[in-house]
Order: C-alpha cells, then sequence, then structure tokens
C-alpha cells in the first residue's frame, strides 16, 4: 500500500520500543512499591483506583460500539 517497503521494519521496531518502555516502567513501580517503600497508602490507593478507572472507560468504550 503507498509503495512502502520499510512497514514491516519499521512496526517490528515500534512494538519492541514499546515493550522496552512496558517492561522497565512496570519494573521501575514494582521496585518502588516492595522494596523502596516509596508509595504510601495515598498513592496505593491512587493507583488502584486509576486501574479501575481505566478498566471502566474500556468497558464503556466496547459497550458504546454495541
Amino acid at each position: 500500500m503507498h509503495n512502502v517497503v520499510f512497514g514491516g521494519t519499521t512496526l517490528v521496531v515500534g512494538l519492541c520500543c514499546t515493550i522496552y518502555c512496558i517492561y522497565f516502567w512496570s519494573s521501575d513501580v514494582i521496585e518502588e512499591a516492595t522494596n523502596s517503600g516509596y508509595h504510601t497508602q495515598v498513592v496505593t490507593i491512587g493507583l488502584k483506583l486509576g486501574f479501575l478507572l481505566f478498566l471502566v472507560s474500556e468497558i464503556m468504550l466496547f459497550f458504546g460500539f454495541f
């Protein structure tokens, strides 16, 4: 499509970069929460609430299509 010959390479590099960022970000969050003790009770509640709101928004988006 549109005579692009490097589309597959761009996709693979983009996916590798995304996986790299997700892995190191999540490992930093886990390290801060368990060994370093940086997460207070308020931060823990905020992370849980943020994840719950993300899930609710995804469910609402899914039902919006149907």
